[in-house]
């Protein structure tokens, strides 16, 4: 949208001086001072793509390490750590409070996971995808949750919140939630836009998983690449 806003802005300036020239005409002042303001223009856009780019899932991404879109009506390598989980019309339905599912490998170390995630209940959204994670009391948790987007750290002496940001979401609305993991870099994406960062060295690799902190989430399209 913003790099619509400022490719329009050149058109109209390009706009601006044939008019002006077909026209009445225009001194060399004006045409040398519309000029300049088309370069600045194209400076912003370029600052605005590199910005852009930066806020975007990893691009050294490398070889896909798990898929899963629930389509098959199966969920025969996930493992139901607490709650009940059930494939529903290509949908992975989580019913029961802290529930958590997981799948994957102990030996993966730097990744991203994506999940698309919906709450079923008339409040707010509190549900996300878990990394690194090594047993139901060892991981990391992204989560939206009462309005904001945070990375979590869980070990056996509880939760340790390593950062949030506000973020306002809406019930029954499907969110693409993303955790990253690059060495002690920790990030969190929404909707593949960069929301909140970390660092934090206490777990280095694990497997994923989907945490439902109420009692009616839905996930879907999860998706495990691995990073270079």
């Amino acid at each position: 949208m913003i790099q619509k806003i400022l490719y329009l802005g050149l058109i109209s300036a390009f706009l601006f001086i044939v008019t002006a020239c077909s026209g009445q005409g225009m001194t060399d002042l004006a045409v040398q001072q519309t000029q300049v303001a088309i370069q600045q223009t194209k400076v912003v856009v370029e600052q605005t793509q590199a910005a852009l780019s930066t806020s975007q899932p990893s691009s050294l991404v490398g070889d896909n390490l798990f898929r899963d879109d629930f389509d098959d009506g199966k969920a025969d390598e996930w493992i139901p750590a607490m709650g009940t989980w059930n494939v529903v019309e290509g949908e992975y339905v989580c019913l029961g409070y802290d529930s958590r599912a997981l799948v994957g490998q102990d030996s993966w170390t730097d990744y991203i996971v994506t999940a698309k995630v919906k709450s079923g209940m008339s409040d707010d959204i509190n549900a996300g995808v878990m990394g690194r994670v090594q047993d139901a009391n060892n991981y990391y948790l992204a989560l939206i949750y009462q309005g904001t987007a945070r990375i979590y750290l869980r070990t056996p002496n509880g939760w340790q919140e390593l950062a949030s940001v506000l973020y306002s979401s809406v019930n029954g609305k499907w969110y693409k939630v993303g955790l990253e993991f690059q060495g002690t870099k920790i990030k969190m994406y929404i909707d593949d836009v960069l929301v909140v960062t970390a660092e934090d060295a206490v777990i280095l690799k694990g497997k994923i998983g989907l945490d439902c902190s109420q009692s009616e989430s839905y996930f879907d399209d999860v998706n495990v690449t691995a990073i270079k």
